[in-house]
């Protein structure tokens, strides 16, 4: 999810509720380990390395919150909804990292491999925030991202689990299909037929 401003006006009101805390971003993010509690306030201080674009913890760092929670687990991962109190340079990836919990793909921060396709698994799912000109309160969500390779490695989480009703849907559009498909065929085949020239008596 992501915000553009229309006007400097626009981008000046959104600046300052930035700084006062007043836009809350909801993120996922899949790591392979378990985190010591299923929900949690963390709260470091952290520092950045500007030649490494990296964070690091540090006494002498900015104060960084954020609060997780663990919303649901698979064999091998476990999904993480992290709410950001503080926006600083890569907080999220950092202070799950120093918890022992790297973002599942990202390597700079300590996961043991990469993903294939070279991201990292987090995801920017919900950002709400008052409108800066109409003062109304927006709500964004963005919806789920599923990759093939996801899908092929079995590492996808699934929120909303299938139901027989959608399962019914399906086949209905499918039979639709193979029957309009069908229809055409026969149709072309009898256009066909009536082309061919008539045979002399």
């Amino acid at each position: 999810v992501c915000i553009f401003a229309k006007t400097s006006k626009a981008l000046e009101r959104l600046n300052e509720m930035l700084r006062k805390g007043e836009i809350h971003k909801t993120y996922w993010a899949l790591t392979a380990n378990k985190p010591p509690k299923d929900s949690d306030t963390l709260t470091d201080y952290l520092t950045r390395n500007e030649q490494q674009n990296k964070s690091y913890v540090s006494k002498n760092g900015k104060e960084a919150r954020l609060k997780y929670t663990l919303i649901q687990t698979t064999d091998h991962y476990y999904l993480l909804e992290v709410e950001l109190y503080t926006g600083r340079h890569h907080q999220i990836r950092c202070q799950l990292a120093h918890l022992g919990c790297p973002i599942k793909g990202d390597l700079k921060y300590g996961a043991p491999r990469s993903n294939r396709d070279g991201g990292i698994s987090l995801h920017a799912r919900n950002i709400r925030v008052t409108h800066p000109v109409r003062k109304e309160p927006a709500e964004i969500t963005a919806p789920r991202k599923t990759s093939a390779v996801a899908q092929r490695r079995k590492t996808v989480i699934k929120v909303l689990p299938e139901t027989k009703t959608t399962k019914k849907t399906a086949k209905s559009a499918a039979k639709k299909t193979t029957a309009k498909k069908t229809a055409a065929k026969k149709s072309t085949a009898k256009k066909t037929a009536s082309k061919k020239p008539k045979e002399e008596s």
